[in-house]
């Protein structure tokens, strides 16, 4: 799996920025019955970012990170609920550029750092799919609500190759919850040679983060300790979304084709999934 993002200026003060992910995934799972499905998966993960303000170049790092997930579904006619609970592993190195100055003196240094983190995230879901059934066309429409919580504690560290601007950082913990509330309407449609399974949705979502704003830091010529605000939004969104599933090979073959949206007041965020997959 992969992904690549860009934001190529500033919006709402935050820096322009650019990053591109990469890494493999296994797992198993079994199916109690017909109705209650359990599974585990180990996963690997490699992200780099660079941060850029005004096409000048002012950060740039890299995330190494081990997964470990555990995932169960229980579904019904009309009802389902799904559990997901993930614990990781990071491993950071970043380095910041700071260059300023004036023809008769100037500053341009790269203090750089290492240091490591721990994550765990819990997902719950639960739906109410209705709809009426046809021969060959099946329709839904599925009123649902999920949760997701994040915790993400990152150690302290100290800088090196930038002289006098060198810092030590405070190890801080972050975390955030979402709540997510809405519909999604859905059909299923069987062709001589495969299976088409359209989706729309429409839901809002709410964003608290309590914890990780603040990070406190002194230079480590100094002993003055001070703090940095960053940008720690609550916040309320508009989440449409569309996708396309199509099953080939009496459903041994699976081409998932996915659009999903948040819109806010002064951000907007727009995403493309398209995933293949084939069982043995």
């Amino acid at each position: 799996f992969g992904d690549f993002l860009n934001q190529g200026s500033l919006v709402n003060y935050v820096p322009g920025f650019s990053t591109n992910s990469g890494g493999v995934a296994l797992g198993a799972d079994y199916l109690f019955g017909s109705d209650f499905l359990v599974g585990g998966s180990l996963a690997y993960s490699y992200s780099a970012l660079n941060i850029h303000n005004g096409g000048a170049g002012s950060g740039f790092g890299h995330t190494n990170s081990g997964y470990a997930l555990f995932y169960s579904s229980y579904s019904i006619e009309h009802f389902f609920t799904d559990l997901v609970l993930l614990g990781a592993y990071n491993g950071f190195n970043g380095t910041r550029h700071v260059k300023f100055g004036s023809s008769f003196a100037s500053l341009n240094l790269k203090p750089h750092h290492t240091n490591s983190g721990i994550e765990g995230a819990v997902h719950l879901a639960m739906g109410v799919p209705l709809g009426p059934k046809g021969e060959m066309c099946d329709a839904w429409f599925t009123p649902y609500a999920m949760v997701d919580y994040i915790f993400i504690h990152e150690t302290d560290y100290k800088e090196h190759k930038g002289d006098c601007i060198d810092l030590k950082v405070k190890s801080r913990n972050s975390d955030y919850l979402r709540a997510e509330e809405g519909f999604r309407l859905s059909a299923y449609k069987v062709f001589t040679c495969v299976t088409v399974v359209p989706e729309v949705r429409l839901a809002v979502a709410e964003e608290w983060r309590f914890h990780g704003k603040k990070t406190t830091a002194r230079f480590q010529e100094g002993d003055i300790f001070f703090t940095v605000n960053g940008i720690f939004p609550n916040r309320v969104l508009f989440v449409p979304g569309a996708a396309v599933s199509t099953y080939f090979f009496n459903n041994q073959s699976i081409l998932n084709v996915r659009l999903d949206a948040e819109i806010a007041r002064h951000y907007w965020d727009v995403k493309m999934q398209v995933e293949y997959s084939y069982r043995f």
